[in-house]
């Protein structure tokens, strides 16, 4: 064979081996990107899913994990610090709205509840007694005489009276009941899982421990007068214990003052 003829075929061969090995390049490279465009459209579908999770439900406590050092990885960092951020500010607005409704819901002259406080949680608590069949005791209370204070001492006296009442009471109150001031002299104890007897006995205690606190002291002594009345026994709603709670501290009045009344038959025939 001519060597002309041999080199032609070498240069058709090296040319065909070119061709193979630039087809294949083209193949795996063409192979290759396919696997990193769907490697990069899984990241920007994973990052779109949290984004769309996010705007739909509020919730930035969950962080986004997308592992590497890639830009995604970067990006889904700054998407992290960007939640932990909304988390912060989230937690922020909350105590502050937390404080606001504190600040509407509190007597700022005694430090009590007041009767907006009231309201809503006694419609809460009896909702939750009549739904368990638990007890719930309501006692009213107020400041005898509180107009003579007023007259004698002054609105300043007056207030400060009412300061001490709302300690007194405030420290008698037993765990998971509460106290708020309802009204000018008015308060109002709620106490949950307390029946007639449980009632009765912290009647007693609540009239010893006035006598022998702060109020006793002021000149002339100061008293506080009260009724209680307890669901299911002798009211079946929000309304009727309150009236009947009402009626007993009107019976403790008629009967002299500086006492506490239990709701009862003869309560109730006035």
């Amino acid at each position: 064979m001519e060597p002309r003829s041999i080199f032609q075929r070498g240069v058709a061969t090296w040319v065909l081996v070119v061709g193979l090995m630039v087809t294949t390049g083209m193949v795996a490279g063409g192979a290759l990107l396919v696997a990193a465009e769907r490697l990069v459209l899984r990241k920007i579908d994973h990052l779109l899913q949290e984004v769309h999770r996010v705007a739909l439900t509020g919730d930035v406590a969950t962080q986004l994990n997308l592992s590497g050092s890639d830009e995604f990885a970067r990006l889904g960092a700054a998407f992290n610090t960007m939640l932990a951020s909304l988390q912060q500010a989230g937690a922020l607005q909350r105590d502050h709205q937390n404080r606001l409704l504190d600040a509407a819901e509190r007597d700022h002259l005694t430090g009590l509840h007041n009767r907006r406080w009231y309201e809503r949680v006694a419609q809460e608590w009896f909702g939750h007694a009549a739904e368990h069949g638990t007890p719930l005791a309501l006692l009213a209370l107020d400041v005898d005489r509180f107009k003579d204070v007023n007259d004698q001492h002054g609105h300043s006296g007056g207030d400060e009276v009412l300061r001490q009442a709302a300690k007194c009471l405030l420290d008698a109150v037993p765990e998971g009941a509460s106290v708020a001031r309802v009204g000018g002299d008015e308060f109002a104890i709620l106490l949950p899982g307390h029946d007639t007897a449980a009632a009765k006995a912290y009647l007693d205690l609540l009239l010893d421990r006035v006598r022998r606190g702060a109020l006793a002291g002021q000149t002339p002594p100061v008293t506080l007068s009260g009724g209680i009345a307890v669901y299911p026994d002798h009211a079946g709603t929000l309304a009727e214990l309150e009236l009947c709670a009402d009626r007993a501290l009107y019976q403790a009045r008629a009967m002299g003052r500086d006492r506490m009344t239990l709701y009862g038959p003869e309560v109730a025939a006035g």
